[in-house]
């Protein structure tokens, strides 16, 4: 069941009445006639955003690897894994989805939503850098967040109205909203005996972690690089981030694997070898246990 982490008003369960020309009025689909052609999916660095319910658009591929929030217009029917029957999500509610989730969402005709997803360490490593504590979303919700109704809504627009363009980087939005999603719905570990590495260090090896995921990055190197020894270091690093080194490398190469199978032409040992991966085979498993997908079924779909 999905928690609702905010009161419920009496009137949540009619129709959400949306702004005139917002982004997802049923209304303004249409569009200007001389303006760019509308988007159905939209690509900002590490963050994805894709309209349910356009025309002829097929259902959403929802990566396991990814947090993900959903804002309809209206309502949307969504199952997990092994539930008997599907909920409904109703506007003004927004749903967030952890990773690990399977998802399965289900537009009705006329229907339409936004739903946007989040690469895993945007939103942890936002409120590790601002609130200098790791925080990680593990828990669906349902909940009333004018913050993210309102930062979809205008990323909806600007794909409606054909102003959206795909970016390798991402912008101010994508940074706010993942902290947001971060301090409002990511929980921290239990507190550790250990302390944490100083934020000069685990700033050091962050950067060379980033700089070399091309590379191999054994965890005596980047020990080394801030004169632990590999145990200790490996202690501190989870208490700072919340993750153990491996993890993290782990998904900060499947960000970058994403990132060049959607806008590169690569081929797919290219790609294994750019994201730090021997071969293609290893790299091709690994692709497929995190995202939910094989490499080349992540670039048909994104690509």
């Amino acid at each position: 069941m999905l928690a609702a982490v905010r009161a419920i008003p009496q009137d949540a369960g009619v129709m959400h009445e949306l702004k005139r020309g917002s982004a997802i009025d049923p209304e303004s689909l249409a569009g200007d006639p001389q303006s760019a052609a509308p988007r159905s999916r939209l690509r900002l660095g590490a963050l994805t955003a894709r309209i349910l319910g356009a025309p002829g658009e097929p259902p959403a591929e929802l990566h396991l690897d990814e947090v993900r929030v959903l804002a309809p217009a209206t309502f949307a029917r969504m199952a997990f894994d092994g539930a008997a029957e599907p909920e409904i999500v109703r506007a003004p509610h927004v749903c967030i989805v952890p990773p690990g989730q399977r998802l399965h969402v289900r537009m009705d005709a006329g229907s339409e939503g936004i739903l946007v997803s989040f690469d895993t360490l945007l939103c942890e490593e936002r409120a590790i850098r601002v609130q200098g504590r790791p925080a990680r979303v593990t828990t669906a919700r349902a909940a009333i967040d004018p913050v993210l109704r309102d930062g979809l809504e205008s990323i909806a627009g600007e794909m409606r109205t054909g102003r959206a363009r795909d970016a390798d980087g991402t912008d101010s939005r994508c940074d706010e909203l993942a902290l947001h999603l971060a301090s409002a719905y990511g929980s921290s570990e239990p507190p550790s005996n250990c302390a944490g590495l100083a934020r000069p260090r685990l700033e050091r090896v962050l950067a060379l972690i980033e700089q070399n995921l091309a590379e191999a990055l054994p965890v005596s190197e980047l020990a080394q690089a801030v004169h632990l020894s590999p145990f200790h270091f490996s202690r501190m690093f989870r208490v700072s981030t919340g993750r153990s080194p491996h993890e993290w490398i782990m998904l900060k190469r499947m960000a970058r694997a994403k990132a060049l199978l959607a806008a590169s032409h690569l081929s797919l040992p290219e790609v294994a070898r750019a994201s730090g991966y021997r071969t293609h085979s290893h790299f091709s498993g690994m692709f497929h246990a995190v995202v939910g997908m094989t490499p080349g079924q992540y670039r048909a779909r994104h690509g």
